[in-house]
């Protein structure tokens, strides 16, 4: 919509639920559903997606299969996209291991799963981001068969040192 959310100084933390329109899309920005927030934050983020036609989940890759597993019972039967978000902090030149991780989740989970930069999003990012919440299909209970982690720089830089060591 070209409009920002009200967030606290840590960027891209949202501190209440805020509407959007965007042509045909109404849009809400609810705060985080993270543990140890305080329960009326979670609540009011909870209610605020009760009533979306679809949820768009936005998880960090580094952490998206955690963070899955603890929103899994809130979303299920909803439709739903997952944008994974941080993909800066990916181990680079693995656009084709990452690409085969995306292709596991979609199938697993038979949603759709977008990777972006979210800091500096392309337009075919945002263009991708947009068709997955057209495309939303509804999240099946119960937890599919464990998903694969993202490898970021950190871990990535870890193995080539132990590569080195061996």
């Amino acid at each position: 919509s070209g409009q920002f959310t009200e967030s606290s100084p840590l960027a891209g933390t949202t501190l209440r639920c805020q509407r959007y329109q965007d042509g045909d899309c109404d849009w809400i920005d609810t705060p985080g559903i993270v543990s140890g927030y305080d329960a009326a934050t979670v609540q009011q983020a909870v209610q605020a997606s009760d009533s979306a036609d679809a949820i768009v989940l936005i998880l960090r890759a580094d952490r998206a299969c955690e963070e899955l597993v603890a929103l899994r019972p809130i979303l299920n039967r909803r439709r739903v996209a997952i944008i994974l978000t941080f993909r800066d902090r990916l181990a680079p030149k693995n656009e084709q291991l990452q690409q085969r991780i995306l292709s596991t989740w979609r199938e697993q989970l038979s949603v759709p799963v977008e990777l972006i930069d979210s800091r500096t999003p392309d337009a075919n990012e945002l263009a991708q981001l947009r068709a997955s919440v057209i495309e939303a299909r509804a999240l099946e209970p119960g937890i599919p068969a464990p998903l694969p982690v993202f490898p970021t720089i950190k871990q990535a830089s870890l193995t080539r040192r132990l590569e080195r060591t061996l």
